[in-house]
């Protein structure tokens, strides 16, 4: 690789630093989306206003896709991490450039976060929060 161990363990620690912090803002995001729901759930219900509730749809369907987003940038800097800490095998393959932080060889695109959407740990959450919002909403407008 051409570096010695201690520039790769630097490098590493980099990565495994914008890892953490991916991680930590979706668990905020996921903290937020369900505060806000069930706020704006209370208060429909409580007050018997459906736009109350059906406004809570609006920051869970953001948060979804801001989760989301952060999910997949998290994957692409974990396949990142796995690129430099591989010893490389193959004379062909492309070495990663010490302390690059390019994601962009790792990233899929829309497809990927479309993908990442619908994986457990991100519809798991807010899926459930707007299937409980939307019969939250029903039930306020049957009563």
């Amino acid at each position: 690789m051409g570096a010695d161990k201690a520039d790769v363990i630097k490098h590493l620690e980099m990565l495994q630093g914008v890892i953490n912090r991916m991680a930590a803002n979706s668990f905020v995001v996921k903290g937020w989306s369900v505060t806000l729901a069930a706020a704006l759930a209370a208060l429909g219900a409580q007050s018997a206003n459906q736009w109350f509730v059906a406004f809570g749809l609006i920051p869970v369907i953001a948060f979804w896709g801001l989760d989301a987003y952060y999910l997949e940038k998290e994957r692409a800097f974990r396949q990142l991490y796995d690129a430099v800490r591989k010893p490389i095998e193959d004379s062909a393959a492309q070495q990663v450039s010490l302390f690059s932080m390019n994601i962009r060889p790792y990233e899929g695109g829309f497809g990927a976060w479309w993908k990442t959407l619908w994986c457990g740990s991100v519809f798991g959450v807010h899926g459930v929060i707007a299937l409980v919002l939307t019969i939250v909403l029903a039930l306020v407008i049957l009563y």
